[in-house]
């Protein structure tokens, strides 16, 4: 019978079919073997449920070192490294059995995660007490990665000098652990001493060398040349993080003939590996020359062509090279995509108006690109003034500006207006039928979204991938999870369509938003996107959602291995220590950043009026009515919260600084709502636009607000459109 157990333990996929054999277990077998309850206490850890593992182990009536160190080994993973080193010092007491070398280790790998030297210096003198100083090669890399990811490398060095043996793990752990410490002279020492021995080698620690090989200094060519070798040695040589990392170190090292060769063997490079060749041809005209320079030109282009979206590095390394290369009127186009694409719409909007000015006639690819600027900033009321001026100029014939009218209206949050331009246009291509789908996506109707779909297909318009991503947003949002598997494979396999990294992110979103993180985790393991961070950062949201600590600490390591400087990933973890009552590892991810120099990108909400576009960020007392503003906000929310008799503010700020949970009460989203509260009247729905995720204080306080006031508020951030009414959204807190 234990065997039976055994095997169906071994075949849990989630918590709720442990919980069952839990039961049964207790029911049927209320004196199980010791055996059998740390297999169950093993799969509990295993699905990141320390909490329930804990509540077992109190009810187990014998207990060993296994119990003990599953738990604290579940607690770290689980990022609750203080929980973990409580229930290592509860091992220590208990009677009946002694703890082992793996009950140290895992204590150590706890005071690693919460860098607290302190308590590890505690424990290795606990160890060695026991009796365990000598404990294996196991016990001494557990010391030596705590010390190193404390920064206390003396002692590190001294543990690994004393060893008796050393494996891959030790060698890569000090090799990490110099870098860390920027400690260039120890760094090339060891990894020359790694070569000799022959020592395997993990892509964290070859990263770390290459990154130190790229600074240049004294390290030498032959040395850059080893590190490439390395890599190819470890069958790591596909991995786009270090073929990135690698292209920048032979760049940089004035080798651009290695990275030339070595970026043509990259099967599939993603933006970072493009940008790193540009950022190589890209340097000054007396290292490389004229015609090298325009090879980056050449390499962007390419990108083009690939549908890759540049980033902020792509556009300053290619207007770089068009400066060394004098082509100026390339430089100029560029420039000009990069005002739309990275945000500078509004001086896009200034430059159009300055050719109205001086009398110049805009033609339609000027006035569609004008129009989309209105949308990314969903400015409604400008965006109808360049249409009548569209009307007057004759292009309101022309498909491609009455599809720039429906993206405008669909970003304005206004879905009845880009129903009607729809069906008004005479003419309709796939960018119209996706436009109509990705609006309705957006605003949470996901089946009317499928309903115009199946409208299209018996039209018999080709869907593109743009339709498709169209189509799995919408259920994505909606929660079609079925549907939206469906419709991935229909793509593929009836209509011959590549997903692209939008694709996979869209599935990734779909299945993780479910619950269902296991499949989201073996989708991006799978697909053509593992090493791009995007697909991971959406996972890494959905385990703040579902409050998978383990998962979501693992994700976070591997986006901030892929992209270390961007700070999507390090404010969602934040969040997610805050969710679970962590607020010491919570200030040490804040800390981290600092450390890293990784700012936050700030929160900006806008409202449009008559009077022009008025923008706030938190705490912001710039606008000439803040007085007002504030006066207005404060009345609200006094209302909700005599209305619901408790505080409106969720849990989010829990934790945090008086001056940050003061900020989280004036967020830029609830500014501008108090602004159009005082200005617009009652009749007339309040459409706030946010470049960044609303966050769920703000997102409870606008349902409230929207009950109180008896007021339609509808509020576009990072991801979808809010529509409150009522006291409720029409995302059903489904976000």
């Amino acid at each position: 019978m234990e065997a039976f157990y055994l095997d169906l333990l071994r075949s849990c996929a989630a918590l709720p079919h442990v919980a069952a054999v839990h039961a049964h277990i207790a029911r049927a077998h209320p004196t199980a073997s010791l055996f059998l309850r740390n297999f169950l206490l093993h799969a509990y850890c295993r699905l990141g449920a320390p909490h329930h593992a804990a509540l077992l182990l109190d009810e187990m009536p014998r207990r060993n070192a296994v119990s003990y160190n599953l738990l604290i080994a579940a607690y770290t993973r689980a990022g609750l490294p203080g929980r973990a080193l409580a229930t290592f010092a509860r091992a220590r007491a208990a009677a009946g059995f002694r703890v082992d070398r793996f009950t140290y280790a895992a204590a150590l790998a706890a005071c690693s995660r919460a860098l607290d030297v302190r308590t590890g210096k505690a424990v290795h003198a606990m160890a060695v007490l026991d009796g365990l100083g000598n404990g294996g090669v196991f016990l001494s890399n557990s010391l030596a990665s705590m010390y190193a990811a404390c920064g206390e490398m003396g002692e590190a060095r001294r543990v690994f000098d004393a060893a008796e043996e050393h494996d891959d793990v030790s060698w890569n752990s000090l090799l990490s652990g110099y870098v860390r410490a920027s400690a260039r002279e120890e760094t090339m020492k060891v990894f020359s001493l790694m070569c000799h021995h022959g020592i395997g080698w993990n892509s964290f620690a070859l990263g770390s060398i290459i990154k130190c090989c790229a600074s240049g200094g004294d390290v030498g060519g032959h040395i850059a040349e080893a590190v490439h070798g390395c890599v190819v040695k470890a069958g790591l040589d596909a991995d786009l993080f270090l073929a990135s990392a690698m292209i920048d170190m032979y760049a940089k090292r004035g080798a651009l003939i290695n990275a030339v060769a070595l970026f043509k063997l990259v099967p599939d490079p993603n933006v970072i590996v493009f940008n790193a060749m540009i950022a190589g041809f890209s340097r000054d005209e007396a290292a490389v020359g004229k015609e090298v320079i325009r090879e980056a030109l050449s390499l962007y282009s390419e990108m083009q062509s690939r549908g890759m979206q540049p980033s902020e590095f792509t556009f300053s390394s290619i207007l770089r090279a068009c400066n060394l290369a004098g082509e100026l009127g390339f430089g100029k186009q560029i420039h000009g995509q990069g005002v739309f694409r990275m945000s500078f719409f509004e001086k896009a909007l200034r430059l159009f108006h300055e050719l109205i000015r001086y009398g110049l006639k805009p033609d339609l690819f000027t006035m569609s690109s004008v129009m989309n600027a209105c949308a990314s900033l969903a400015v409604a009321r400008t965006g109808e003034q360049i249409q009548c001026l569209a009307i007057k100029s004759g292009f309101n014939r022309f498909t491609a500006m009455g599809n720039s009218f429906i993206h405008m209206c669909a970003r304005s949050g206004d879905v009845d207006a880009v129903t009607r331009r729809f069906q008004e246009m005479e003419s309709r291509d796939v960018v119209s039928w996706s436009a109509m789908i990705s609006s309705h996506a957006h605003h949470g109707c996901a089946r009317d979204a499928l309903r115009i779909f199946n409208e299209m297909m018996d039209a018999k318009a080709a869907p593109n991938e743009i339709t498709f991503l169209s189509v799995l947003t919408a259920c994505s949002h909606g929660g079609l999870v079925d549907e939206g598997l469906r419709y991935y494979e229909i793509m593929n396999n009836e209509y011959g369509l590549s997903p692209t990294i939008k694709h996979c992110t869209c599935v990734v979103d779909l299945l993780g938003r479910a619950g269902r993180l296991a499949d989201a985790e073996a989708f991006i393991r799978d697909s053509a996107f593992h090493n791009d961070a995007v697909v991971w950062r959406s996972l890494l949201a959905s385990c703040r959602i579902h409050g998978d600590m383990e998962r979501g600490q693992l994700v976070a390591d591997r986006i901030m291995d892929l992209e270390p400087a961007s700070s999507a990933s390090y404010v969602i973890l934040y969040n997610m220590y805050l969710d679970a009552g962590e607020v010491s590892l919570a200030s040490k991810t804040r800390d981290l950043m600092k450390e890293r120099g990784v700012k936050k990108e700030p929160g900006l909400s806008w409202i449009e009026l008559r009077s022009g576009v008025h923008s706030f960020v938190a705490g912001d007392k710039s606008h000439p009515e803040s007085n007002a503003i504030y006066k207005k906000l404060a009345e609200m929310l006094s209302k909700i919260e005599k209305l619901a008799g408790t505080d409106s503010a969720s849990t989010e700020s829990d934790g945090v600084s008086s001056r940050e949970q003061n900020l989280v009460g004036c967020h830029s989203e609830k500014l501008a709502v108090a602004f159009g509260m005082i200005h617009l009247p009652q009749s007339a729905p309040i459409r706030v636009m946010k470049n960044l995720r609303v966050c769920r204080d703000c997102h409870s306080t606008m349902k409230l607000i929207s009950g109180s006031e008896n007021r339609e508020i509808i509020l576009r951030d990072g991801i979808r459109f809010h529509h409150f009414r009522g006291g409720s959204c029409s995302c059903g807190d489904y976000w």
